[in-house]
């Protein structure tokens, strides 16, 4: 079973070893800003987290501050089961993520997470997720942050 920070994957309601698929890493958000596509159709500013060339489509996804001891505000959880929705060839399909803000409280927002089919790619819209890759919202810019992906099965 994988692990996060020395804690077994199957803590956080991850099914076993058998079929899982995991990929993660590391990489510095870009210093420039970009705008995610809110639940309610507004926008909010924000730092992207960018992934491509995954074997597989992920069903759950967690991004968080590299730095054990940060202070910084930052982890973003991506669970497919959120809404439930399927992928679709354009971007009428979402899940949501919550994502919180740095600097601002426990101010929380409810951004779309487009479900593509294949490996289709529109940033147009913000956050969005397919076959081999993904783009995510995160609260800081010119930070190291860590991710896994993985797929149930």
């Amino acid at each position: 079973m994988p692990t996060f920070d020395n804690f077994s994957l199957g803590n956080y309601n991850f099914r076993g070893p058998s079929g899982v698929k995991y990929a993660s890493g590391t990489l510095v958000t870009p210093s420039q800003s970009k705008e995610f596509l809110n639940n309610i159709g507004n926008w909010v500013t924000a730092f992207a987290v960018e992934v491509h060339g995954l074997s597989f489509r992920p069903t759950k996804i967690i991004v968080r501050h590299n730095s054990p001891n940060t202070t910084l505000v930052g982890i973003v959880v991506y669970d497919r089961k959120t809404v439930g929705n399927a992928p679709s060839a354009g971007i009428a399909n979402y899940n949501i993520i919550s994502f919180p803000r740095a600097g601002q409280g426990s101010t929380v927002d409810m951004i779309r997470m487009h479900e593509l089919t294949g490996t289709g790619w529109n940033t147009n819209y913000g956050a969005v997720i397919n076959d081999d890759s993904f783009l995510m919202p995160f609260s800081s810019g010119n930070t190291t942050i860590e991710w896994i992906a993985i797929d149930e099965g």
